[in-house]
């Protein structure tokens, strides 16, 4: 209770820091100004604990979007588990920086604030193109998203060496939305973007088995919005993720076609009620563990224009099918971060000849960089493409990376 006493007080004066004002990009404040005790006053203790460091380093970020989902809807304290997820990586960074864990000096968080400030990544503007693994992560922040892979795969429908395999999603924001803070209210929208994007899968196997291969290449122009429910009691989550997008899916010799739209909604917060947090990376204690759970029912309908080798479907197939994608993935917060998890996802049909695609993969990830851009993954995945209808069974090592 002491505890949520204090984090809500340092959220108090966190709030009247971050009112909304004409020179707020312009306006400085050092870490002395986030030093408060339980009651929210002003203290000089020299010094800042984990927490108080979090709440000023997501001031320093200066990311509306950020800020209103300190406090829930419906909530009255602040989501204290969020700040730490949302901070982790830069309260790492100080410790390495300074030598030690937290409690810090001011002058250690503003000597650190400074200097990431005047670095020439944070005032250089950010090209909106966007490296990740699948459409569904070009839309999440980049330290939550998997990356691109190329690599070697072994095919085991068919006997022989191992074979070039690779995937992923490039994307360019050409439309963001972010409300103010005073734009929030229930049954609005958050925020929304607009990312054409081109995907690709390719799984190749040797020894002349062509019609094996796996050559998926789609373009897609994906909308999506992010949007609160109703307001009242917290049954449901506090936030919809929902997203349409119209594709063309064809191979790399543009073969066969495909057209289509798929509409997805993902649920992120607290699910009826229950402790469970769903669509975003949560702590597991203090064990430096983090979980993320995933629920993301679809319906797709698409037609099929041509045919080839690289898809089982049939000219004229007009499906229309409904499913989602429940995914559990965990991240270990060590020198080196390590992911691992597992997905399923289906899609029964309403019409059309087939009476489902079902398609499970389950990855390790070693994170090489401090910015976990670049990795080691080794991916295991079994089922059909969801697209073209490809029946699959691989073990892919390759090297993932993402902007």
């Amino acid at each position: 209770m002491k505890h949520q006493k204090f984090a809500f007080a340092l959220f108090a004066v966190f709030s009247l820091l971050c009112l909304p004002s004409p020179s707020f990009a312009d306006e400085k404040f050092s870490a002395q100004d986030f030093d408060t005790d339980a009651g929210g006053h002003h203290v000089h203790t020299g010094r800042l604990d984990e927490m108080q460091a979090a709440f000023f380093f997501l001031y320093q970020s200066r990311n509306q979007v950020l800020f209103t989902r300190v406090v829930p809807p419906g909530k009255s304290s602040p989501d204290t588990s969020f700040v730490r997820n949302e901070m982790y990586f830069t309260l790492r960074d100080v410790a390495r920086k300074t030598g030690h864990r937290s409690p810090w000096t001011y002058e250690e968080l503003d000597q650190y604030a400074e200097h990431v400030h005047e670095s020439p990544a944070h005032h250089h503007k950010a090209i909106p193109i966007l490296l990740r693994s699948s459409i569904a992560d070009l839309m999440k922040d980049v330290k939550d998203a998997k990356g691109a892979t190329i690599g070697l795969s072994n095919n085991n429908l068919v006997g022989g060496h191992v074979a070039w395999n690779g995937s992923g999603a490039l994307g360019y924001l050409i439309q963001e939305k972010d409300a103010s803070v005073d734009d929030i209210a229930p049954n609005r929208s958050l925020y929304w973007k607009i990312i054409p994007a081109l995907s690709w899968n390719l799984a190749q196997v040797q020894g002349g088995a062509s019609a094996k291969n796996i050559e998926d290449l789609a373009f897609s122009l994906p909308v999506s919005i992010w949007l609160y429910p109703s307001s009242g009691k917290q049954v449901m989550p506090q936030l919809w993720v929902v997203q349409a997008r119209p594709y063309y899916q064809t191979d790399f010799s543009f073969g066969y076609s495909i057209y289509g739209m798929e509409v997805s909604v993902e649920p992120c917060g607290n699910l009826f009620g229950s402790s469970l947090y769903f669509g975003g990376f949560q702590n597991l204690g203090s064990s430096g563990l983090q979980y993320q759970v995933q629920l993301v029912p679809k319906l797709d309908y698409s037609v099929t224009g041509q045919t080839d080798i690289h898809t089982s479907r049939k000219v004229g197939d007009n499906w229309l099918r409904a499913g989602g994608l429940a995914s559990l993935d965990f991240l270990l917060m060590t020198y080196v971060p390590l992911d691992i998890g597992a997905s399923f996802e289906t899609l029964q049909r309403f019409s059309g000849n087939v009476q489902c695609a079902d398609l499970f993969s389950a990855y390790g990830t070693m994170w090489i960089t401090d910015a976990r851009n670049v990795a080691l993954t080794l991916k295991y995945s079994k089922g059909y493409t969801m697209e073209s209808a490809k029946k699959t069974d691989q073990v892919m090592l390759g090297l993932s990376y993402k902007f």
